[in-house]
């Protein structure tokens, strides 16, 4: 589940005291840098129109804070969390489809840009809204998976597990303070792929997939 760092939280009471005792001063209160309390997922499309990319999913993500902050034009990065786990895993399993350890890849994002897919805007309500984030592993994966996994003492249904930490620029682009801690998890069963974004809520797709 997601939570604010201590450091995420003295940012927000920092720009809290600043503004208040700054309230005459407009510019003042501007050099703060308000941050997120988090994120809201939602899911959006799966990777169909890509090659092997029918079990990776689509979400785009809400940042809001309780003062109502206006985020939109500002870059979002993830990072690295903890070591990612794999109980899909065994000694030997190739690390381009099968890696020990998953981690995030380093994606960025502006706040408040238009939402595209294959061309078409998909969504256009971007107030504080920012994607996609793509959750899961591909067809070919999975099928290596399911295929040589039993094999080698994996049972299904079986779980790649990674953690990622958002950060967010500020306007006077000094800082990048981290603001939501995520964890994903791509889940594969016989017949299907679970893809999980859990931050502030947890929030979940299935695609029905069947190895050819």
């Amino acid at each position: 589940m997601t939570h604010l760092s201590s450091r995420a939280h003295y940012v927000l009471l920092l720009c809290v005291m600043v503004a208040v005792l700054t309230a005459p001063t407009k510019a003042k209160a501007q050099d703060c840098c308000y941050i997120p309390q988090g994120e809201t997922d939602h899911v959006g499309p799966s990777l169909v129109q890509l090659a092997n990319g029918a079990t990776v999913q689509g979400f785009f993500m809400g940042v809001n804070n309780n003062l109502g902050t206006y985020f939109n034009g500002r870059l979002t990065e993830e990072g690295p969390g903890n070591q990612g786990s794999n109980t899909c895993w065994w000694n030997g399993a190739a690390n381009n489809l099968d890696p020990q350890h998953p981690a995030v890849s380093g994606g960025t994002w502006t706040v408040g840009s238009l939402i595209v897919w294959g061309g078409t805007v998909v969504q256009s309500n971007v107030y504080n809204t920012y994607g996609y984030d793509y959750v899961g592993v591909t067809t070919t994966a999975v099928d290596y998976v399911r295929t040589n996994g039993p094999g080698n003492h994996i049972a299904l249904p079986c779980t790649y597990t990674i953690y990622q930490i958002m950060y967010i620029s500020c306007p006077d682009e000094q800082d990048t303070p981290d603001y939501a801690y995520n964890t994903h998890t791509d889940t594969i069963y016989a017949k299907q792929v679970v893809n999980c974004r859990i931050s502030n809520d947890d929030v979940c797709e299935t695609t029905n997939y069947v190895t050819p």
